[in-house]
């Protein structure tokens, strides 16, 4: 069933292509829209017939999330827009806006009803059980499962950060009226105000998951590193082009939409001509936008042939390294004798912080046992 409604949203158009991203995206929401607005309704009657302010509460949580899905047909539009002269890299980032907006309208219905449920504890009032109340709510968990998978699914086809967001509150609202069921059941047999005190439970887990989805609806509007294998099968592909090794100084920007941005810097002979080298970088980055949707950009950086004293330097910087765990790799290692300077890159890993003042006297002083040059020593940060 979900595959079948995500090929008709799709109609056997490309999914990188912005307005069939933003066909599947608007149906979707539009969907996820009616399915909201009518659990809403349903959980409304029934909290205010029952004087469940847990079902209430979930009710209310609906519709928002009604109001969510609006949010995410406006980014899915707004975001579908082409580039132009004020935003020459698209509109895409309008997407995570919208996700920041549902994840702060969820955490906002939670601290409402954290309010109310307290106030519901203090001065408790009967529930009244009825059966039909008690299938409309299972039946709501049945529907809120399955539109939870069927986020996740287009979420991941499309690479949507707001439907993946979506599936994600809706996983929560299956637990969310799980939970809800239980005093609805066990007000036949205590007078304990267990609905005030699962008001609560439900309004701290709502709470909860805004702001989790704030955060990751806020992480790539701060900028964050590129998946782990995106990134790996990123190299691969560059490594298997003619004359191309050693990439580093990788920097990642995903700017929403279809397509990301990463720069790179690879080691290329510097005997090669212009024209060689080109070739080959023109090739590589082709293919990384046609399989991963990545506009990268690669810069060569010439290599030539070792001498005997930059071997010589080599190891023994291999020698001062070993001493920092957090050194990842050093590259663009060469010695320019018209100027009598060496250059030398090195990449630090910063999960544990080092001191790099520190580490640049170290390395500088095992350097100049080994020839008299004025040497220069620029430190790259990575955080991994």
């Amino acid at each position: 069933m979900i595959n079948y409604l995500y090929e008709k949203y799709r109609q056997k158009g490309d999914i990188t292509d912005p307005k069939v991203r933003k066909n599947i995206g608007v149906k979707a929401s539009s969907l996820g829209l009616i399915l909201n607005l009518v659990l809403a309704i349903i959980k409304i009657i029934i909290g205010f017939f029952i004087s469940s302010i847990a079902v209430l509460a979930d009710g209310i949580n609906n519709v928002f999330d009604t109001a969510s899905s609006i949010v995410a047909i406006i980014g899915f539009t707004m975001a579908a827009k082409p580039a132009d002269k004020d935003h020459p890299y698209g509109h895409g980032r309008i997407e995570y806006v919208s996700a920041m907006m549902i994840s702060f309208l969820i955490v906002i219905i939670g601290i409402s009803f954290l309010r109310t449920s307290y106030k519901r504890i203090l001065a408790p009032k009967d529930l009244t059980y009825h059966p039909v109340a008690l299938l409309l709510l299972i039946i709501s968990i049945g529907v809120k499962y399955w539109f939870s998978r069927f986020n996740h699914y287009i979420g991941e086809k499309i690479q949507s950060k707001t439907l993946l967001a979506n599936a994600y509150d809706s996983m929560g609202d299956v637990i969310t009226t799980i939970v809800v069921l239980i005093p609805l059941i066990t007000s036949r047999y205590t007078k304990i105000p267990i609905d005030g005190y699962i008001g609560l439970l439900v309004s701290l887990m709502i709470i909860k998951n805004g702001l989790t989805l704030m955060k990751e609806s806020l992480s790539p509007l701060i900028g964050e590193a590129p998946p782990e294998d995106l990134l790996e099968d990123i190299k691969k592909t560059v490594l298997s082009y003619p004359h191309i090794s050693c990439i580093h100084d990788i920097i990642y920007e995903n700017r929403g939409g279809e397509r990301a941005l990463m720069t790179m810097n690879v080691e290329m002979p510097r005997d090669l001509t212009l024209g060689e080298a080109h070739i080959s970088i023109d090739r590589a980055e082709r293919e990384v936008l046609e399989k991963h949707r990545v506009l990268l950009v690669i810069h060569p950086d010439p290599m030539g042939k070792k001498s005997i004293l930059e071997k010589k330097v080599k190891e023994k910087i291999k020698q001062a390294l070993n001493s920092f765990v957090n050194i990842k790799s050093f590259y663009d290692f060469w010695i320019d004798e018209k100027s009598n300077n060496a250059y030398l890159d090195i990449e630090v890993q910063c999960k544990n912080p080092i001191d790099v003042d520190s580490f640049k006297k170290t390395v500088l002083d095992e350097l100049e046992q080994v020839a008299d040059y004025q040497w220069h020593l620029k430190v790259i940060l990575v955080f991994s």
